[in-house]
This record gives C-alpha cells, structure tokens and sequence, in this order.
C-alpha cells in the first residue's frame, strides 16, 4: 500500500469526519469506512480506514485493502477487523499501551 502523508487541510477534514461519526455514535469505539482523500490507496480496488476511538479526541487508524467491497460494519465487525490488522501491523507493546490508555483514560505518552 503506498502511503501518502496528508496535508494540515486534509489531515483536518479526515480528522473532523471520524469525531463525528463518533460524536453521532457514543456508543461506539470502532468504525470502518473508505479511504477519504489523504489518506493510502492501494492498488487493490477497496481501500478502507479502520478505527478505533481510544477515549473522546484520541483515534487509531489501519489500513485495509481488499478485492472486494467490504460490507458495513457494525461495532462488533469493525472490532473484530481493526484487532486483526492491529495484530499484523503492530507490535505488541504498541497494543498493550493503547489498551492501558483506554483503561485509564490518560494520555499516550
């Protein structure tokens, strides 16, 4: 997946769509949705961003490529997708501070 670094008006247009998604959805932590512009297209033909919602303002972002369209997720399915890449994409210790992040609700430092 070629990546492309956003510029400050992309990165806040990006930035601005998934708070709120978030703020029209408290109740969730994860959510699925195309690619918006700046962030990476691959050259398959269904690029997604997945994320999670750590506390209010605090997102994570994965990427995903597929060959086929990916159905709407709900919490549960944008979950399960965001753990697996997660699993592939970072190591260990990365997950283990989002985790506690969550938990107490502090700051990633």
């Amino acid at each position: 997946m070629q990546y492309v670094y956003p510029n400050a008006s992309q990165l806040k247009k990006i930035s601005k769509a998934d708070r709120r998604f978030f703020e029209k959805n408290p109740h969730r932590s994860y959510y699925v949705r195309p690619v918006l512009p700046g962030e990476p297209v691959a050259s398959r033909p269904f690029t997604y961003t997945a994320i999670r919602q750590i506390i209010p303002g605090e997102r994570v972002r994965l990427f995903i490529a597929s060959d086929k369209p990916l159905p709407a997720c709900n919490e549960q399915a944008a979950a399960l997708v965001w753990h697996w890449l997660a699993s592939t994409e970072m190591p260990p210790w990365l997950l283990k501070i989002i985790d506690k992040r969550e938990r107490e609700g502090g700051r990633l430092q």
